[in-house]
């Protein structure tokens, strides 16, 4: 059986290797840094509970992971956002 603190040394080096596109192609998504950097995150400890099948595709299952828990962190209204309409700081309203 592999060393399990190897597997995740090994993980946080390929997370960290491909940590910045992935960011970059999830804020050019969502257009909201800080919502890329939680989603990212999320992906990140994901993957260290059920690592991806392949690592050679981590920054695109990382890009995919991020982008779901993304839509599911953002359709969570904040206890500031309750009851405005999407948007509204952005249309200055």
């Amino acid at each position: 059986m592999a060393d399990a603190g190897a597997d995740v040394s090994q993980w946080e080096a390929t997370f960290r290797a491909a940590y910045a596109s992935v960011y970059r192609a999830l804020v050019a998504v969502l257009l909201d840094a800080d919502l890329a950097q939680d989603a990212l995150q999320e992906a990140f400890e994901e993957g260290l509970r059920k690592p991806p099948p392949r690592s050679d595709a981590l920054p695109g299952w990382l890009f995919r992971v991020g982008l779901r828990r993304a839509r599911r962190i953002g359709s969570r209204p904040s206890l500031g956002q309750r009851g405005r309409m999407p948007f509204s700081n952005s249309l200055g309203n």
